[in-house]
């Protein structure tokens, strides 16, 4: 699924026309353009959802945890049918 998911999304950026067009997301329809950042936000959420469930240390870098955190909460400010209270993280927060 991710692969496929992978190659629609780099035919869209690959065409400037292709960011405009509407596309159907889990979170509702919406332009391509506006689905990236969230589609990226999912993958790192998935990276450390995926490593806490396997025992590993999660390894995100800081300029994408907050790129990600950005993508998630623009949509949610922009109206997306994605409604989770805020998520307060530390070094010393755990699972």
């Amino acid at each position: 699924v991710w692969v496929e998911h992978r190659d629609v999304l780099l035919a869209a950026v690959a065409d400037p026309a292709g960011l405009d067009a509407e596309t159907l997301s889990p979170w509702g329809h919406s332009t391509t353009d506006a689905f990236l950042p969230m589609a990226g936000g999912d993958a790192v959420v998935h990276t450390w959802d995926l490593a806490e469930a396997l025992g590993q240390e999660p390894v995100i870098e800081a300029p994408l945890a907050e790129a990600a955190l950005r993508a998630w909460s623009d949509a949610a400010a922009a109206g997306s049918p994605i409604r989770h209270s805020p998520i307060r993280v530390s070094r010393t927060t755990g699972p």
